[in-house]
């Protein structure tokens, strides 16, 4: 059964590789590329990484023991910060 596990900086090339095959299976869910995000540098997704922190946004990997299944975000609710909305899964 798969666990979900924040994304770190420790994952961040797990991260980079679940995103963009995201992006390659479902490119209709989501606001950006393959094309675009597959550009980006490494400190582009350390950066955005290290964004995932739970105070604005937040990130988890599914991990099937140590295989990455899947990912989902969130943003915090700017008015309500008891609410977060899913922006990728």
């Amino acid at each position: 059964m798969p666990t979900l596990v924040p994304i770190t900086r420790e994952l961040v090339g797990i991260y980079k590789q679940v995103r963009l095959r995201a992006l390659q299976d479902s490119p209709s869910a989501f606001c950006s590329t393959y094309a675009r995000e597959s550009l980006l540098t490494d400190e582009d997704w350390l950066n955005r990484t290290l964004g995932l922190d739970g105070e604005k946004k937040i990130g988890f990997l599914a991990m099937d023991a140590e295989e990455a299944c899947g990912l989902v975000a969130c943003f915090r609710d700017e008015t309500d910060s008891s609410l977060a909305h899913v922006i990728s899964m």
